[in-house]
């Protein structure tokens, strides 16, 4: 019963979104009429204020917004076609959406709040992506660093060598050895 109350109100939210505002891009109607009147698909949409870093995400925006007026990206691929987005979301709908209806918030009604509210862990996984992307950033830039401090320490073992200096070598070597087994 609680699902198909949600499906109601996310075809109510999409509703008053188009019969509210102007659309940047017209066109993008057509995503939204075909999305409502998918009960299937609706049950796999969430509606957020963000859907930076999401593999899933679509925004469509008003001409009162400050946003770009259409963005689709599925499985991390940018689409730009609005009829090839219909056909993904026909044929291979991801397993979840998230979707952002960009438009001025000074009003924001009744069905904004009822729809924003029914995403339980919507905001567990956006806080969940945004962990991980900062985790990857922060490896990938000690693994630059340690491959930098390498290849730094080959050049002066390698200057060692050429000048004969075996104690400096002998340090230097085991300072590679040290990063190498990451001690």
């Amino acid at each position: 019963m609680q699902e198909a109350y949600l499906v109601y109100q996310k075809k109510r939210y999409i509703r008053w979104f188009l019969d509210t505002y102007e659309l940047k891009n017209p066109r993008t109607a057509k995503i939204l009429n075909f999305i409502a009147n998918n009960d299937e698909l609706l049950q796999k949409i969430y509606f957020v204020e963000d859907v930076r870093r999401l593999p899933n995400a679509l925004i469509i925006s008003s001409t009162d917004a400050s946003t770009v007026s259409f963005l689709c990206r599925i499985d991390d691929c940018y689409y730009e076609d609005i009829d090839e987005v219909i056909q993904i979301l026909n044929t291979e709908p991801p397993e979840e959406l998230f979707i952002r209806l960009s438009f001025n918030r000074e009003f924001l009604c009744f069905i904004c709040e009822t729809v924003l509210d029914f995403k339980p862990d919507v905001g567990n996984k956006i806080f969940y992506h945004q962990v991980v992307r900062s985790l990857e950033d922060e490896m990938n830039g000690k693994i630059i660093k340690k491959q930098e401090r390498k290849a730094d320490l080959m050049s002066q073992i390698d200057n060692a060598l050429e000048n004969g200096d075996k104690e400096k070598f002998m340090k230097l070597s085991k300072l590679y050895r040290d990063i190498v087994n990451g001690n």
